[in-house]
């Protein structure tokens, strides 16, 4: 994303989709530091290590990377939408599926709370973040559509100006 190569890179629980494994990779010049055996009680555990297989295969067989990166393009350009629409909302941020909407530090931890009931009973699930618990946490599962996408946009707009503070 930044021109950055990471010498080590750690995997953890997406990796085994709910199967306990956590695993790294590293760049050569640190992996060969790595010349003793070391233990590890459930290390080379058969069922994890395929499921983590099985897990990076179906996000290079899927484009799953890739597919993050448009839906999630398509999920900010939304959010920055709504942001100069309504003047409640002070930032939108993130990468991929991966995107918070920050309200005013004040109030925001109030509105995000309404934010998030009223969506809910509309049928959708957002998280709240933040230092003050003003921000709301997209973080939509990889099989998310487009389509799924517009109808929350139209459904968040609607829950907004909605709000007495719109």
């Amino acid at each position: 994303q930044f021109g950055v190569v990471p010498d080590v890179i750690t995997y953890a629980k997406a990796l085994g989709n709910g199967t306990p494994i956590g695993a790294f990779s590293a760049r050569p010049h640190v992996a060969s530091s790595f010349n003793k055996p070391s233990a590890s009680t459930l290390g080379g555990n058969p069922v994890s290590t395929t499921a983590g297989l099985a897990v990076l295969g179906y996000i290079e067989k899927y484009g799953l990377c890739e597919r993050s990166k448009n839906l999630g393009e398509t999920l900010k350009f939304g959010l920055l939408s709504l942001k100069a629409k309504h003047s409640m909302i002070k930032d939108v941020r993130g990468l991929g599926l991966m995107i918070g909407m920050a309200f005013d530090e004040s109030k925001g931890a109030a509105i995000v709370d309404e934010v998030l009931e009223e969506m809910k009973e509309r049928g959708f699930v957002i998280g709240k973040n933040g230092m003050n618990r003003n921000v709301l946490a997209f973080q939509p599962p990889l099989m998310v559509t487009a389509s799924d996408i517009e109808q929350m946009l139209e459904n968040l707009d609607a829950v907004l100006l909605s709000l007495p503070t719109a």
